[in-house]
């Protein structure tokens, strides 16, 4: 068990800096960060004995990412509940239809399942578009996670910038 301890020291000391910054970069309020750490730390200490030594990165950052979207989901949740059906006016707006939105929004859903078509691509839209996780789309596929972040890094750039050309193209047409 020392030898365990001091390997997953190791591990804490190695990454810990990573998931500050990332947690920070997810806009995570300072006072929770070292709780969601703590939560992903104990998380891989569990699992230690099924996650590879080079999947020990990606592993951390997706449990993280998740454990922070089960919070903003769950605080989503408590914040409903409380309104219950008594939704304030301005909210109303929120709904009314806005055409150029609309346009924006069908052609991104349109472009996520261009780009998922393509070969090598399918994870980008199994993480987007059907929300799985690294992991799950790793499991499907039967890839190595590291894999499934690789390509959804560099699909995600090849999506930013076909985005970027479209949204432009229609923003000059409804200008024009």
């Amino acid at each position: 068990m020392s030898n365990d301890s001091s390997t997953f020291k190791e591990i804490y000391d190695r990454n810990y800096g990573l998931l500050v910054f990332y947690l920070r970069k997810m806009k995570v309020a300072e006072d929770k960060i070292p709780d969601f750490i703590q939560e992903t730390f104990i998380r891989l200490y569990n699992n230690l004995h099924k996650v590879p030594d080079q999947n020990q990165k990606s592993f951390l950052i997706t449990t993280a990412r998740n454990l922070v979207v089960d919070s903003y989901r769950k605080d989503a949740r408590r914040k409903t509940d409380l309104v219950g059906e008594d939704l304030p006016a301005h909210n109303s707006e929120m709904w009314q239809s806005d055409p150029q939105r609309d346009l924006e929004v069908n052609l991104l859903g349109t472009l996520i399942d261009k780009i998922a078509k393509e070969k090598g691509c399918e994870s980008f839209g199994l993480f987007y578009r059907d929300g799985l996780s690294m992991q799950a789309i790793a499991d499907k596929l039967g890839k190595p996670i590291g894999t499934i972040a690789s390509q959804i890094s560099r699909t995600r750039q090849k999506f930013r910038n076909e985005m970027r050309t479209s949204l432009e193209a229609i923003r000059e047409d409804s200008y024009e």
